[in-house]
């Protein structure tokens, strides 16, 4: 029987990496990066949500109209196109989300408050307006505005370097003033403050010099409206000439 020495030799069983992590082995000579400690990837972004946000494109063009119309309120017309500027923007920027929502307001706040004005006025000018006899002349006293007397009108208030309305008095009454003649210059573009006032000077001169005695002319000062900018004057030529009493105040008629 042969005896001898039988030796077992177990194969160790293969590496498996620990449950849950997979990692593909190393080369052969080189360490794996370790993870630095607190590290984390950088998660994706999250993708929008909601409705998509529309970039603003500039100032809305009707609400810069609308503020502008709003600041020219005393040229006629622009309190209304300052309102309907106003509301067009107001429609315009709540779907386009561009600029200017507030001058929009603005204006329509200026245009409205300014129409309330306007109509206050011509409503208390009606109201308080002086009537007419059946010649024509005033027979009682009241507010006119200076575009709607006629020549031979006698008021006050011509203190207001503007005129817009005035007091209208019955000649026989004590009053500053007296309408002498209403002129319309010549056709042709604006040629400014200066020459416009020259020009209704020489023709208020050339119209009442007929009008008034020489014994009252020392007594009285000439004084004539005319068109100031290129805008009143492209609307309506008309010049008003007009006698001033000296000393502020004067009773009836000076013309023939």
């Amino acid at each position: 029987m042969l005896h001898g020495i039988v030796s077992h030799v177990t194969t160790p069983p293969p590496e498996t990496p620990p449950s849950g992590a997979l990692f593909p082995p190393p080369t052969p000579g080189t360490n794996p990066p370790l993870p630095t400690p607190g590290a984390t990837e950088p998660l994706p972004p999250f993708p929008p949500t909601g409705a998509p946000q529309v970039s603003p494109q500039g100032a809305n063009g009707f609400a810069i109209a609308a503020l502008v119309c709003g600041l020219l309120f005393f040229v006629p017309l622009s309190a209304i196109l300052a309102i309907i500027f106003g509301i067009v923007a107001l429609a315009q920027i709540r779907r386009t989300h561009q600029r200017g929502r507030g001058m929009a307001i603005t204006g329509i706040v200026i245009g409205s408050l300014a129409m309330v004005a306007v109509i206050s006025a011509i409503i208390w000018v009606v109201v308080d307006a002086p009537d007419r006899g059946a010649d024509g002349t005033h027979v009682t006293s009241g507010t006119e505005l200076i575009e709607s007397l006629r020549p031979g009108d006698c008021f006050s208030g011509v203190q207001d370097e503007r005129l817009r309305s005035v007091t209208a008095h019955p000649c026989a009454e004590p009053h500053e003033a007296q309408l002498a003649a209403v002129l319309t210059l010549d056709d042709g573009p604006f040629p400014g403050v200066e020459e416009a006032s020259a020009q209704a000077e020489d023709a208020c001169i050339d119209k009442v010099d007929a009008l008034v005695g020489a014994d009252v002319t020392e007594e009285l000062d000439l004084l004539y409206l005319v068109p100031d900018s290129s805008f009143a004057w492209n609307a309506d030529r008309t010049v008003q000439c007009i006698f001033v009493a000296v000393d502020g105040e004067m009773t009836g008629s000076v013309l023939r």
